[in-house]
């Protein structure tokens, strides 16, 4: 598995949601808080960040998809 980005100060919604069991998911938007583009690459990300049903997925970012997605959530 290649090396994850950190991105710091992103925070997007999804432009859809998302099934169970899917592999890829789509961002409203790929910017950080400075309007830059994201680069491709694999990241983490927190859904549902605050809530008691927070998850927390892993895929590689191309543009706005993210795809080859693993559930890493310890809510299972």
């Amino acid at each position: 598995m290649a090396t994850p980005k950190i991105i710091a100060d992103f925070e997007t919604q999804l432009s859809a949601a998302i099934s169970v069991g899917a592999t890829s998911f789509t961002l409203s938007s790929a910017t950080d808080d400075d309007g830059t583009a994201l680069p491709a690459g694999l990241y983490y990300f927190t859904l549902n960040n605050g809530n008691s049903n927070k998850e927390y997925l892993a895929g590689t970012l191309s543009g706005t998809s993210v795809t080859g997605v693993l559930n890493v959530s310890r809510q299972g």
